[in-house]
């Protein structure tokens, strides 16, 4: 081992004595976390979120969401959601999910978001929240979600309403 991104061979010959040093790049090609060469442990960071997640919103307001929402840990080690900010579409505004909807203005475009154990609790165009969420090793943590919307007069279900982003990083 050299370094955390190089190993260092020598190489010599038997019959002359002539010797020389090369380096090269780790490389885990069978993912198994160790340089395939030299056997140094590496780190890999890798974790698959969800591209989109869905709700279907009925003309009264009801919302449908999806229940195959899940972040997966594909990385040598334990990751941490550390961060969730959500963020309204631009005709919508972020209100706390514990709204009453019953006296607000049809197509008043309001929607409250809950995601875990977080709700959305002010009101505006972003929130963001202390996520915690740990993940081990190999791991998936299933994303139960749901929102709280103002009546519409038609039905929502090919509009973008919320963009969710998870700030994702090395469990200490």
């Amino acid at each position: 081992n050299y370094d955390g991104t190089q190993h260092r061979r020598t190489k010599s010959c038997s019959s002359c004595g002539y010797g020389s040093t090369e380096t090269a790049d780790h490389s885990d090609n069978d993912a198994d976390g160790k340089c395939d060469a030299c056997g140094y442990g590496m780190a890999y960071f890798s974790v698959t979120v969800p591209a989109v997640m869905t709700l279907a919103v009925s003309e009264s307001g009801e919302v449908t969401a999806a229940d195959n929402a899940v972040i997966i840990n594909n990385s040598s080690s334990a990751v941490v959601v550390s961060e969730v900010t959500v963020l309204a579409a631009d005709a919508w505004t972020i209100v706390p999910y514990d709204s009453s909807m019953a006296d607000e203005k049809v197509d008043s475009n309001l929607i409250g978001f809950r995601i875990e154990n977080i709700r959305t609790t002010g009101y505006g165009a972003n929130e963001s929240f202390t996520g915690g969420w740990i993940i081990e090793k190999g791991g998936v943590l299933p994303l139960f979600y749901d929102a709280v919307v103002s009546a519409v007069s038609r039905a929502v279900t090919d509009e973008q309403v919320l963009t969710v982003i998870f700030v994702i990083g090395w469990a200490v």
